[in-house]
């Protein structure tokens, strides 16, 4: 896994400020384990194997900066076309679809090709990846394997750990093509949120700094396995030529469909 990739990509955005909301007591730190046996509990079904061929979802990134309405920056389609294996791996072929935009724009329309491999014998932490990139080719999935290992850093230290039941109106695209089979246009699940505090030095300081940033993200289980993620978000606080701004960064699965 990219986890080092996927933790910058976090925080890449994020100040070397604290975040306001968080300057008061965070309470005692969770421990690495308890994060984790909080956050796989919250994924409930872990067959791996249940991705079927055409499970499909179209997700968007959104970002909101200085408290403002949230704009898109990346739109991707991602669908699962074809399954293959031999005795000892299975092979999960997709294709990304995606459009990146800036100031409202979007950009052509590109096409990538990847494959997921998982061993018949092991845990899913075996995943091999092929072909992946960026952000734009990593599934909901990966995304949430990366925030399972978040709290096991010795730089990141975890606080205000919290999982409750949801039930919510799904997306406007999927209510518009007919609930995609979910009673009463509703999806229902579990959201995580916590609070990540992150040690660092500036350029040329031996002065340990700390910042704080929210982390929250939501598990449906009823859908195909790679998109059972359907929301993850961060708010902190970022900098651009030295003017510091809050911003909320939610990545979303906004249509999905089962494949046979």
């Amino acid at each position: 896994m990219k986890t080092l990739s996927v933790i910058c990509f976090f925080f890449i955005l994020s100040s070397c400020n604290q975040n306001k909301k968080l300057e008061e007591n965070l309470g005692e730190k969770v421990s690495a384990e308890q994060f984790e046996k909080i956050v796989v509990d919250s994924w409930g079904s872990d067959d791996i194997f249940s991705i079927k061929k055409n499970d499909y979802a179209y997700i968007e990134k959104n970002i909101s900066l200085n408290y403002g309405p949230m704009q898109p920056s990346l739109l991707k389609a991602m669908t699962v076309t074809n399954i293959t294996e031999d005795a000892e791996v299975v092979r999960y072929h997709m294709v990304v679809q995606s459009r990146e935009v800036q100031n409202g724009t979007e950009a052509a329309q590109s096409s990538r090709e990847r494959v997921l491999a998982v061993k018949k014998t092991a845990s899913t932490k075996s995943l091999s990846l092929k072909n992946i990139e960026d952000e734009i080719q990593t599934t909901p999935f990966e995304g949430f394997l990366d925030v399972l290992s978040l709290c096991s850093y010795q730089t990141v230290e975890c606080y205000k750990l919290k999982s409750e039941d949801f039930t919510e109106a799904l997306p406007q695209l999927m209510i518009d093509k007919g609930c995609r089979s979910f009673p009463d246009c509703r999806w229902s699940g579990k959201k995580v949120s916590f609070v990540v505090r992150i040690s660092y030095k500036e350029d040329g300081s031996d002065e340990v700094k700390k910042q704080n940033n929210i982390i929250s993200f939501k598990i449906v289980n009823n859908m195909p396995y790679l998109f059972k993620m359907v929301e993850y978000c961060f708010e902190g606080l970022s900098e651009y030529q030295g003017q510091k701004f809050p911003v909320k960064i939610c990545t979303q699965v906004k249509d999905t469909i089962k494949g046979q």
